[in-house]
């Protein structure tokens, strides 16, 4: 493991849906953010910004602009994100929420799992989540391992596929 890192273990199918009925009973838009990132693997910022002019709506694809800047263009393998979105708005996931939106999300997130008693792994738990969904479901297909991981890697925004064993050990 890398000098500083520690890995990023996934929430389980059960846990995630667990933790997004918490939150939904209490803000549904924060809800949807977390879904977002457990179903297409957006990091938290990566799903607030999100513009309705990054969405190719009839396609089910988006372009995500990530870290450093690159830009990676992901599938949405879920077409009722898109339907929920509302398109007359620029970004559909931020609600005109100020810059503690991230935070009320994350706070969020930890009541959901304190009331839940699920080990909370904040919000990025649900885009690794979405990793080692992939990932399975890659394997599952008949993908090597080192491919799917490539294409997990890919999907992340990630230049090497290394980082991808913190989110899917």
């Amino acid at each position: 493991m890398p000098h500083g890192s520690r890995p990023r273990y996934s929430y389980t199918p059960d846990h995630a849906g667990q933790i997004i009925k918490h939150v939904e009973q209490r803000d549904p838009a924060a809800a949807e953010v977390l879904r977002w990132q457990c179903i297409v693997g957006l990091r938290i910022s990566e799903a607030i910004r999100l513009r309705t002019d990054q969405i190719d709506f009839d396609k089910g694809m988006v372009a995500i602009k990530g870290k450093g800047g690159k830009v990676r263009v992901v599938e949405i393998p879920d077409r009722a994100l898109l339907d929920r979105l509302d398109r007359t708005v620029r970004f559909p996931l931020l609600h005109g929420k100020a810059t503690s939106w991230t935070r009320h999300i994350e706070k969020l997130v930890a009541e959901a799992c304190a009331e839940s008693d699920i080990k909370c792994l904040g919000t990025h738990g649900f885009r690794a989540s979405a990793a080692q969904r992939a990932l399975d479901d890659l394997v599952e297909q008949g993908v090597s391992e080192r491919e799917a991981r490539r294409q997990v890697s890919r999907l992340l925004g990630h230049s090497r596929t290394s980082v991808t064993n913190s989110y899917a050990p």
